[in-house]
């Protein structure tokens, strides 16, 4: 039993040697991008998805850009923290991938795993993150209690007050899904760096007008008035393609200083409550916290306090619904409320 032990031994040693270099070959990018390309981190995965996220990266390497590997699953848990905050630094954006097992435990806390501590760290900086689940993933069916518990908190956005990205979907749609992701930030930064030499020239303030498509009179009329008083207006109606209206708001949202969405149908409280959830998602993000946004309700009658999101620092609600006509005593408040002269 003891010889038997001893060749047992020399061979599990061995395997790991030889585990351990072929894991380090691997990852090493073959095609390498400039130091100043946008650079994206991708966390560690199970095993399931480590031959998807190689396939990932070498098709946004093609596209140019920098890929930052976050896997060390031999790492102490402080050289995990050490490793992964300054590989976040380096990041634009942190992409993790997450399925149905929570992958490898940490060798000195047996308790948390390499994965959940990524993403957590992730979550804690300003940079921009995208969790993306499987489609085939049932969450409730999901068998380890640690791991479905976590996914369950990223799902909901109660793991971590910023805001982030949890995207459930298919996998043949998730380069595409990042590549979209990115454009977006580059469009926010283009349209902050366009915004910010604008203001320094004194030009009119900015402001974008969000209405439903059930809305679009109330909305119309709201936009004339605006015209008239020395504002750049972005007047956004809905389209009835859901997914475009959204990236159109994510492209107006660098444009604008100050937001209003429109709340006039009732059955639209759904709508109004995404397109501004959506909105402060992104001013965080990129940690523009001197934008307003206001809810304009229009007829038919209802109580502000209705309206939950009105408790967010960064959001006004004006009551209108009581007014079947834009008079000038409407005008006038809502002027004053936009080019802050009142509170």
């Amino acid at each position: 039993m003891k010889l038997l032990r001893n060749d047992l031994v020399k061979i599990i040693e061995g395997l790991m040697k030889e585990n351990i270099t072929t894991t380090e070959v691997e990852k090493s990018p073959v095609k390498e991008s400039p130091n100043d390309a946008f650079a994206i981190l991708f966390s560690e995965v199970e095993d399931a998805l480590y031959d998807r996220r190689e396939g990932i990266t070498a098709e946004l390497l093609d596209k140019g850009y920098r890929i930052i590997i976050g896997d060390d699953s031999r790492a102490s848990a402080v050289e995990l923290e050490k490793h992964t905050k300054s590989q976040i630094g380096e990041a634009d954006l942190i992409v993790n991938l997450i399925g149905k097992v929570p992958g490898r435990k940490i060798k000195d806390d047996p308790n948390s795993r390499h994965i959940h501590k990524q993403i957590e760290f992730g979550l804690k900086s300003k940079k921009p993150s995208l969790i993306w689940l499987s489609s085939e993933v049932q969450i409730d069916k999901i068998e380890n209690d640690l791991h479905r518990d976590f996914v369950k908190r990223c799902e909901d956005h109660t793991i971590s007050e910023k805001d982030f990205d949890f995207v459930q979907g298919n996998e043949g749609n998730l380069t595409k899904l990042i590549h979209d992701h990115i454009e977006q930030i580059k469009q926010i930064r283009q349209n902050d760096s366009l915004k910010n030499s604008q203001e320094d020239l004194g030009e009119d303030l900015r402001v974008l007008l969000e209405t439903h498509v059930d809305d679009y009179q109330h909305g119309f009329k709201l936009k004339k008035v605006l015209d008239k008083g020395n504002i750049d207006l972005i007047f956004n109606p809905e389209d009835g393609d859901p997914e475009e209206t959204i990236n159109s708001l994510y492209r107006n949202i660098g444009r604008a200083k100050k937001f209003i969405f429109l709340y006039g149908s009732g059955e639209n409280k759904d709508w109004v409550n995404v397109r501004i959830k959506k909105t402060l998602q992104k001013l965080t993000e990129f940690d523009r916290y001197d934008q307003s946004i206001y809810v304009y309700m229009a007829p038919p009658h209802k109580q502000p306090e209705e309206f939950k999101l009105g408790m967010h620092p960064l959001i006004k609600v004006l009551d209108y619904s009581d007014k079947s006509e834009l008079d000038e005593g409407i005008v006038s408040n809502l002027l004053e409320n936009i080019k802050g002269n009142k509170s």
